[in-house]
């Protein structure tokens, strides 16, 4: 369970630190796609998520307790992502091209925190002397 977390950790970590670089760079003309004026707002997510990621791969690298709790923590943070970004899509924040770039982020979040809650239920690895995660 923890190798399979810590997995999770660093391709969450990967993902996150190249989009939010690529976000990023790129905030004035996703901006444009988006079909927002604020390209402050748009840069402020890519930076977060470097910093985001950055956050994972510290975590990925740490001990069994804390990879336990960081795959819980961040289940949570990729549950709210997607529903943060269903919200946006059902208030309409975005043009077409938008809500499909947000759709298309929020797929590998979604996948993310399910392989997360997966790997949190799947029976402990008695060899690390880890409680039962989620029951």
């Amino acid at each position: 369970m923890i190798s399979r977390l810590r997995s999770l950790l660093r391709i969450d970590s990967a993902i996150c630190i190249v989009g939010g670089a690529g976000v990023t760079a790129l905030a004035g003309p996703l901006a444009d796609v988006l079909g927002v004026d604020d390209t402050l707002a748009v840069r402020s997510v890519g930076v977060f998520l470097v910093g985001y990621g950055l956050v994972l791969v510290g975590l990925a690298r740490a001990g069994a307790p804390t990879v336990l709790m960081a795959g819980r923590l961040t289940a949570i943070a990729d549950a709210s992502w997607v529903l943060a970004s269903a919200a946006l899509l059902v208030t309409d924040t975005f043009s077409v091209a938008g809500d499909v770039i947000v759709v298309t982020a929020a797929v590998p979040v979604a996948l993310l925190g399910i392989g997360k809650v997966v790997a949190l239920r799947s029976s402990p690895d008695r060899r690390e002397g880890l409680a039962p995660a989620v029951r």
